[in-house]
């Protein structure tokens, strides 16, 4: 996502991520890690959601 993401506001990112992380974990990210992990998206980072 931060390919396609990058720089997008946060408003943008986070249904995205919200939609994807539910298809590939089967859960809700609470809203302060939601946040977190789309504020790291738009400034063009990674993160492991593996973890």
């Amino acid at each position: 996502m931060s390919t396609t993401h990058r720089g997008r506001p946060l408003d943008e990112i986070k249904p995205s991520l919200s939609s994807r992380w539910l298809a590939m974990d089967g859960s809700l990210l609470d809203e302060e890690t939601l946040t977190r992990f789309s504020e790291r998206i738009a400034a063009g980072g990674h993160f492991d959601s593996t973890t």
